[in-house]
């Protein structure tokens, strides 16, 4: 059988090379991924094209059909990287509230003034939660916004958007446990719905991202007294 052998000066690349060239390759496609979720946050899923992220991570247009299946499968990896990304951060937020609630008396529970000191607290943390991301983070928020609206659509989208849902809701639903609620699933699923609701009105148009910040105040403060008042 006739074989090609390499040329008498050819090296293979050693181990060092070839991880560099790893290295580069996984920096390409997260600069792909971050360039679509760009995309996502300024137009929505339905204006993503090879073309239009290949134009904003300012790399060849090759490259974007080279490191994904298809584009469906970019859309995918994206959201993937924007949960790794930004769910730390959502986890990291929680648990200071939760550390706050749990090193309470548990005698707040048996006076009103009590309740509402725990009510506030929460209401605080939410408000600033949300109005520090829509300051700092506008564009994370449209991306979410554009990504759940698309999961309607879209069956492959939609098992991961549905994850990072549950998620989303877990740290509502042990809010809500703590807070005494007869049923912590139904209001975590309120209060998160909400929440979010916060969020979409402000991005919108007559928001322009701004939060009415009174409103949404007397908004938690309505549901979260439910909660304690009637467990």
């Amino acid at each position: 059988m006739d074989q090609t052998l390499p040329d008498a000066g050819e090296r293979r690349p050693g181990p060092r090379r070839q991880r560099a060239t790893r290295r580069r390759g996984e920096r390409t496609r997260q600069e792909i991924l971050d360039a679509t979720l760009r995309v996502i946050a300024r137009d929505g899923v339905r204006r993503v094209t090879h073309r239009a992220v290949a134009q904003e991570a300012g790399v060849n247009l090759s490259l974007t059909t080279y490191y994904f299946v298809d584009l469906s499968d970019m859309i995918c990896r994206a959201f993937e990287r924007f949960v790794d990304i930004g769910y730390p951060e959502v986890e990291r937020r929680w648990e200071e509230v939760f550390g706050h609630l749990e090193a309470l008396d548990p005698a707040w529970r048996d006076s009103e003034a009590g309740r509402i000191r725990v009510r506030d607290h929460v209401i605080d943390r939410m408000v600033d939660d949300i109005g520090g991301k829509l300051a700092t983070q506008p564009d994370w928020i449209a991306a979410k916004q554009h990504f759940f609206f698309e999961a309607l659509l879209d069956p492959r989208l939609a098992a991961l958007a549905e994850d990072y849902r549950r998620r989303l809701v877990a740290p509502f639903e042990r809010l809500c446990r703590i807070l005494g609620s007869a049923d912590p699933e139904l209001d975590a699923e309120l209060l998160f719905a909400n929440f979010v609701r916060f969020e979409h009105e402000a991005l919108s148009d007559s928001g322009n991202g701004r939060l009415d910040r009174e409103w949404v105040r007397r908004a938690l403060a309505r549901m979260l007294d439910w909660i304690l008042q009637h467990g």
